[in-house]
This record gives structure tokens, sequence and C-alpha cells, in this order.
């Protein structure tokens, strides 16, 4: 899938009447809690896990009784179930709204991306407003079959499929900007949401994690941060037709510094410097390059050793997406992977990096240690 950089949409932001209304009006300005050190990559939502149901009832002659339990159910709104039936999706990605009723877990698994082209993500549903939601669940051309599971906290589950065809031959457009996108303590800010889709309302979710925290059917959101740290909000459009929209992963960061001269947000992850290598290879910035490896003189020699190598350089980050990181960390050393396309064909790459000591007033915590 084509990597989305952050860019700002030209055209007008659709502004449409709000279909699901809470009963509680959200406040626009609001003071954020602490920004979370790590976010979820694309391929892999964490979710919310629910509260254990009690399993017994003291009966009235003192005997345990065993509390009637439920398969947990799966059940797409109607909206969502008759747009999904009468067009088809003409983006790559798309976002479901599922009730679960007393379900605990739900993934799902796009089984055609998996048969047809190789490639199994497990899509792990975030639970909030009642509801689990799936963010960007990547589609092929196609009938796309998905296997929903849902579980419920005694190991009880079920499972249904569901077709969704779709044209997927362009990326959700969708993009913020902001106001102001850093401050030392504190940070005020406006963040603007650009999209050409028919909006009827807004779910915005300030740090990524799941917990939408207003919903609004104006793109315009006030925010006072006052925690450290860097925010990534992602953005949720419901469309008229009832389908669901959301931003690409790191369309958006916003820091708050401890002080002016520090260049790393505190709990900034290795995709956070990941993704700063590569803005700084892109942009010819030798000390940027520096920085971010500890001055490593294997990789300094990689990219200045030879005339010709950042120009070759630049060409292949300049084509990379689908950059995460891996599921595991060891020995304070963790992997960001990518795939990069050369002439027509998609190759696999990545990087090293390793934990070091954070220095005063940078917040650093990552390096760069090794490329492939």
């Amino acid at each position: 899938m084509k990597h989305v950089m952050l860019r700002w949409l030209a055209g007008v932001v659709a502004i449409g009447m709000l279909t699901a209304c809470n009963n509680e009006n959200e406040a626009d300005t609001r003071t954020a809690s602490a920004p979370q050190s790590q976010i979820p990559d694309t391929h892999e939502e964490t979710m919310s896990q629910a509260s254990s149901p009690n399993t017994s009832t003291p009966a009235s002659s003192g005997t345990p009784q065993v509390a009637e339990t439920h398969t947990p159910s799966i059940r797409l709104p109607d909206a969502t179930r008759d747009a999904l039936t009468q067009k088809s999706v003409p983006y790559d990605r798309i976002t479901l709204e599922v009730n679960a009723a007393s379900a605990s877990r739900l993934t799902a698994i796009n089984e055609t991306l998996a048969k047809e082209h190789n490639r199994t993500i497990t899509l792990r549903g975030s639970k909030n407003r009642g509801f689990f939601y799936l963010y960007n669940l990547p589609l092929v051309p196609g009938e796309n079959l998905i296997r929903l599971q849902a579980a419920d906290s005694t190991g009880k589950t079920t499972e249904t499929n569901l077709t969704i065809r779709a044209d997927a031959n362009r990326s959700v457009p969708i993009a913020m900007r902001a106001t102001r996108y850093e401050g030392v303590r504190q940070l005020d800010t406006v963040v603007e949401v650009g999209t050409d889709l028919n909006a009827s309302e807004y779910l915005f979710d300030l740090q990524s994690d799941g917990t939408v925290e207003t919903v609004q059917s104006e793109g315009n959101f006030t925010l006072r941060l006052t925690e450290e740290g860097r925010y990534r909000p992602r953005v949720t459009v419901r469309t008229k037709e009832g389908l669901l929209y959301s931003s690409a992963p790191f369309a958006l960061a916003l820091d708050v510094k401890a002080s002016q001269d520090q260049k790393d947000p505190k709990g900034a992850t290795p995709l956070d410097v990941a993704k700063a290598f590569q803005t700084a290879v892109l942009a010819g910035d030798r000390g940027e390059i520096q920085r971010l490896t500890g001055n490593n003189p294997n990789i300094l020699y990689l990219f200045y050793g030879n005339k010709h190598a950042l120009p070759l350089l630049q060409k292949i980050y300049a084509s990379v997406h689908e950059m995460h990181e891996e599921p595991w960390r060891m020995d304070g050393k963790t992997s960001v992977v990518y795939t990069f396309e050369v002439n027509g064909t998609i190759y696999g790459g990545g990087m090293e990096l390793k934990l070091i000591s954070p220095q005063l007033n940078t917040g650093r915590q990552w390096i760069v240690d090794f490329i492939y």
C-alpha cells in the first residue's frame, strides 16, 4: 500500500449534519492526558479490554449459581451494511464500526488479501462508545472477504464473514494540519481536518489509542495540551452514507517540549526516529543524519563514501511505504521494517535501532544503528 505522507489537501472541508448525536455535548477545548509512549502500528491496533462479567450469583439457598452466558454476537449498523451492499468502496482502506454484544475482543482478517497477496494482517478492534472500531482495514480491488471473530472473557467465540466490494485505487482523502505544531510546556492549537468526503461527523482520537474523546459535526478541534510528549491524533470521518474512513497513521504530530532546545519529544518511539531519519535522508540533511545515528561511522560511510550513494538512497527512501516496528524488542534493540519499489519491483528493507540513555535536553531514547 502506498505510504501516505503528511500534506494538506486543497479544497473545502466537508461539513455535514450530526447523524449519531451524543446526549452530552463535548467541549471543544480541553486539557489532554499524558501522551502515550508507544502507538500501535498501522496493521495491528491495540484493543481496550472490557471488564469481566460476574460468573456466579448467590442463590437464596446460599448455593452458588452459574450466571447465564451468551455467545458474543457480531453486527454492523444497518446504515453501514446497506451502504456496503449498494456501492463499491473507492479507497484502499476502510474503518468498520461493529456492535459485538458481550465480546471483550474483536479481530478482523481480510482473507482475500491473505490468499491472493500472501499478506495476513490481523486487525484488533478498539472498544469505545459501545462499539468496536477496526481502524484502516486494508482492501484490494474486487471482492474482499473479511472474517470477523469475537470472543468473550470466558473464551467463547463466534465468527461471521463480510464481503466488501472495493475499487481500492486511491488513498483515503483525509489530511490534518494544525495552527501550531509544538509548544514549550504547553501547546494551544487548532487541528483542522481537510477532506472531500461527504462528511456527517468527525470522531477525534487524540493519541490514536482507540479512545474517541470528541465527536462533532465540524472538522476543527481546539486543543490545549499540557503534558510533555508527542501526540499523534487520528480523525475518523463518518459519511452521510454511513461509512467510516480514518486518517493515515502519523498524519500529524504535535509536540509539547520541556525546553526550547529539546530536539526530540519525551517518549519518542523507534518508529518516530525511523521516520525522522527517512525525512533527513530525503532532505540531504547530513547533520540530522549524524544526530539520528549517533555519528555511526558505518552508516555515514554508506551514505557519503561514494558521490553516487546519497542520490540512490534518496530514491529508495522516497518510495518507502508501510513502515512499521517489529512486534518484538530484545537486548535494547528493535527493528523498523518497510517495503520500497525500484523499477517496478517491490523489495523489503528496514533499520535496526538501539536504546540509549536519554541525553540532556533532547529526550532522545533511540538511534539508528544499522540499515538494510
